[in-house]
């Protein structure tokens, strides 16, 4: 089995690895985060990710399996959800792709072809309504 998740959501085990604990070593050094605006991604809480790859490996299934979220959102969606919810006073500066040197990912979004309850996606960490957008 490959199991290809969105991107995971929560504190890393070093404090200093994923998109959280970036945003906080930003806001804690009084640094602005810079996001890319057109670039879109399948988030998920790592908890939720962790459980459902647990499950994946102790199920009876084969095959490329993603693991995906309900909805994709934007670099600075995400930013300024979790910025909010983490009262974090985040000061974005917003570039585009098109713009940058580097190449960028643009729209991730993972799709499956199975119906299984494993294959059903995950809340996306940016939910819809008044918390999210």
């Amino acid at each position: 089995m490959i199991i290809r998740p969105g991107l995971w959501i929560g504190p890393s085990a070093t404090g200093r690895n994923g998109h959280l604990d970036w945003l906080r070593y930003r806001h804690g050094r009084q640094l602005p985060m810079t996001l890319v605006a057109d670039e879109l991604r399948s988030a998920m809480w790592a908890e939720d990710a962790a459980r459902r790859v647990w499950e994946l490996a102790h199920a009876d299934v084969t095959g490329i399996r993603h693991v995906v979220a309900s909805r994709v959102v934007s670099r600075p969606e995400l930013a300024s959800y979790l910025a909010r919810r983490y009262a974090l006073d985040a000061k974005l500066d917003v570039h585009h792709r098109r713009d940058r040197r580097a190449p960028h990912l643009g729209r991730v979004e993972l799709a499956t072809r199975y119906t299984d309850a494993l294959a059903r996606p995950l809340p996306s960490v940016v939910p819809d309504g008044p918390l999210g957008v």
